[in-house]
């Protein structure tokens, strides 16, 4: 990847977890600069808005789920192993619970009840 490529998913890591902690709505540029520690002509640079920026996180947090769902169950045979390495998986993810619950549920509370661009997109 290129600099500029790397600064972008930084960001966007960056801004997944802020999101994660806050919501959505709650997390202003300003808290997304003061964690990347960019200016926000950096932020600008490589995102044209904030919701450019939540659509990538979006992106980025539902890749990451499906690639670590897919590791657990890759090698099971049966369904009922399947279904059980996906319990397993999930429940090995409650730690989660302390950086404020799984990403993609709150992703899904916030676009139901207060942004538009994830309910619709």
């Amino acid at each position: 990847m290129s600099k500029g490529e790397d600064t972008r998913q930084f960001i966007i890591e960056k801004a997944a977890f802020l999101y994660n902690q806050k919501g959505i709505a709650g997390t202003s540029i300003s808290d997304i600069m003061e964690a990347t520690d960019l200016a926000k002509g950096g932020i600008y640079r490589r995102f044209e808005s904030k919701e450019e920026i939540t659509l990538e996180v979006f992106d980025f947090l539902a890749k990451r789920l499906f690639d670590s769902i897919n590791t657990a169950i890759k090698d099971r045979v049966t369904a009922t192993d399947k279904l059980m390495a996906l319990l397993d998986h999930y429940y090995d993810r409650l730690v989660m619970a302390k950086q404020g619950g799984c990403p993609l549920l709150n992703f899904g509370v916030e676009a139901d009840d207060t942004d538009p661009l994830l309910r619709t997109g």
